[in-house]
Formats: structure tokens, sequence, C-alpha cells
């Protein structure tokens, strides 16, 4: 039975390219470590700790995002047009739900192993071979540790581009979590060339809490709102419950004006290595920007393999589609 679900989930992946080849790094001769304690934390995947509860809750595994895309094929088993009586429409949705539930089990499980064998890889000092088990980890688990443990292999690689990438995943999974902000200070001491993103002053808000906090902290307010708003106009008209209201009203506006500030910021590419930017889609156009590695910018549109981008000091130009990596 449990082969049959490995199956049913290699499937699902399929449809999803989670299980396409990540190319190992290659072999990199000095071994280097980042200072002041910011090594590996043995068996720390698969803990009962907030990093992997966190996991669980925010994962984005394929076998869901596949799910979620179909959505209107589980609903037709609801129609009209669909040949089987409402008893039996039930039970296929409930046998589909146990089914993903299952799937989702093995795939925790599967990451969970693939992450020990990266410790094991970094323990040994293995750094090619780690990135490449954590990269298969994560095609199953979204997990802040895990972009945490990529991130340290890819500073003992002595690709601090990627290791910044990294560590910022996990800081929008996790955003206050002390380690990782500990990690991205030392990267940057480590490596003054390296670009530090001028995100604006509004943004710190999100490196509090994450966008899911901020969301239903908005709903939260709205609701409040209207139910203070209702009681004050329909029971009794109090001052206090005004006040209230109009409080939960302004908290609201807030809440919703900073989601949607941040909206541009939540599809944010880094450039890892120090790119060169085009003034047209082609490498024998002329040079016009000469971006540091860690530079963040926004893809504007894109031509054949080059991606026309604006990095977050209003600069433009094109660049090679695998010269960036997607922080979302």
């Amino acid at each position: 039975m449990r082969m049959f679900f490995k199956m049913l989930r290699r499937l699902f992946q399929r449809f999803e390219g989670a299980d396409a080849q990540n190319p190992s790094d290659g072999q990199i001769g000095v071994i280097r470590y980042l200072p002041k304690g910011s090594e590996i934390r043995g068996n720390v995947i698969g803990n009962t700790g907030d990093c992997w509860e966190s996991a669980k809750n925010r994962s984005l595994n394929p076998i869901f995002s596949f799910l979620r895309r179909h959505f209107r094929c589980l609903m037709a088993l609801f129609g009209k047009k669909f040949p089987f009586s409402n008893p039996l429409r039930i039970a296929m949705v409930l046998g589909t739900f146990c089914l993903t539930v299952n799937l989702h089990a093995d795939a925790l499980s599967e990451a969970r192993q693939l992450a020990q064998i990266g410790n094991g890889y970094f323990g040994e000092k293995k750094f090619d071979l780690a990135v490449e088990s954590y990269q298969k980890a994560l095609a199953l688990v979204k997990s802040p540790q895990l972009y945490h443990n990529l991130g340290q292999t890819y500073a003992n690689l002595s690709k601090p581009g990627h290791a910044l990438a990294c560590f910022l995943k996990a800081e929008t999974l996790k955003p206050r979590w002390a380690l990782n902000k500990k990690a991205l200070t030392e990267l940057f001491e480590e490596y003054p060339g390296l670009s530090k993103p001028p995100f604006p002053l509004y943004y710190t808000a999100f490196r509090v809490l994450s966008k899911c906090t901020w969301c239903w902290s908005c709903a939260a307010f709205f609701w409040i709102f209207v139910g203070f708003a209702l009681y004050h106009c329909v029971v009794k008209k109090s001052k206090v419950l005004l006040t209230f209201a109009v409080m939960c009203c302004g908290c609201f506006v807030v809440t919703l004006a900073l989601i949607f500030l941040n909206k541009p910021y939540e599809n944010l590419c880094l450039l890892p290595e120090k790119t060169v930017g085009h003034y047209a889609p082609g490498d024998n156009s002329p040079m016009r920007y000469d971006w540091a590695a860690g530079t963040c910018c926004k893809i504007r549109s894109e031509a054949a393999d080059f991606y026309f981008v604006s990095t977050l000091n209003q600069e433009d130009g094109w660049v090679k589609k695998d010269a960036l990596i997607p922080l979302n």
C-alpha cells in the first residue's frame, strides 16, 4: 500500500515538475565555515520544533498545488452533469481527501529522510551532495529550516549570493527567527561587497510578522469592526462601542494598505552573482549596468532567454533567465 501511495505522489509530482533533477554545484576544494556559531544544528529536521510545525502549516506540496488547480474538477462531483448519485459523490470526495492526507504525510516523511541525509553530508563536509539533498527535500516541503541549512551550505561553498537567497526565503516563512537573522548579519559582515536589499521602511513590518499573519489580522479587524458597528446601530447605541468600531476600522485600513504596498515585493528575484544588465536582449548588446551579487529586482517582461528587470534602485536592463533566483 505504501508503494502505491508513493507511485501516486510521484505521478502528481510529474504534473507539477517537482521531481525535476536538481543539478549539483560541483566540487569545491576550499572548505570554509561562517564565523560566530552559524553551524548546521544536527537532527533539526523532524523534531517537534517551531520550524517543522511552520513547515507543515506553510507547505507548498505539489500534491496540494495540483488539487488546488483542479478544484473545479472536484466541485464537479456535486454538479448536475456528474452521472453518479449524491452519496457516491460524497464518498468520492472523502476518499480523495483521505488519499491527499496520506500522500502529504508520505511526502513529509521522505523530506525528513532527505534532510537528515543532507545534514550527514554537511557534517562530512560534502557540501555539493548536501545541496542536492536539501533541494530534493525542498521540492517536497517548503521549510524555513531547510532553506536555512541550504543557505549555510552555500556559504561554505563560497556562494554568498545563493546563501542570501536561501536566508531571505527562510525569513519570509519565519520572520522572527533569531538564528536566521544572525546568519544574515554575519553573511553581510563577511562579504562587504554583497548587495544589501534596500527595502522600504514599511517592509520591516513583514520581517516581524509573516504575510499570512497580516492577512488574518486584517480579516479579524474587519469583522470586529462590523460586529461593533452592527451592535451600535441595531441593539444599543453606545459611544464606547462606536469608538472601538472606529479604532478597528482604522486598524483594518492600515493593515490592508500594508498588504497592498507589500504586493510588489512578493515576486522579487535575486541576482546571486555579479551580473551585467544589457540595453537589449542579447549577449552582444552593450552593457547598461553592472550589478553586484545579491541585487534584488522585479521582472517586467521577457524575450527569448532574457528577462527585462528593474532593481529596487530604479535601474533596469536585460539579464539572462538563468541568472535569477526567485524569492517567492
